[in-house]
């Protein structure tokens, strides 16, 4: 492999990410701000319109505490921490194609 970049040889991996919110919450609010700004795709589970992303995230964590970020199938609570781990890698994560009305993101 001569002069082949990096990014050919070692592909990104498309993480699944899966935020656990409700739209009243000023915390959740902070999150989706920076999800928004980084044009990120992210599959959103609202807690309050859907009674089954609720009980997942209770089964998975025992806790309805928001938001709360799986990142392929492993939960991030904490907004700053979430802000943080976005921020951090950006870069690597999916980015919306054609700008949706929330970053282009899938609601659940």
């Amino acid at each position: 492999m001569r002069n082949t970049p990096l990014a050919t040889v070692y592909p990104r991996m498309k993480m699944i990410l899966n935020l656990y919110y409700y739209d009243s919450c000023p915390f959740c609010q902070i999150v989706l701000k920076v999800i928004k700004d980084l044009n990120l795709l992210v599959d959103f589970k609202n807690i309050h319109q859907d009674e089954k992303n609720l009980q997942k995230l209770l089964k998975d964590t025992g806790r309805k505490t928001v938001p709360c970020l799986y990142i392929d199938g492993k939960p991030l609570f904490e907004s700053l921490d979430i802000v943080a781990w976005l921020k951090k890698n950006a870069d690597n994560l999916e980015k919306v194609q054609n700008g949706n009305s929330r970053s282009g993101s899938r609601f659940n």
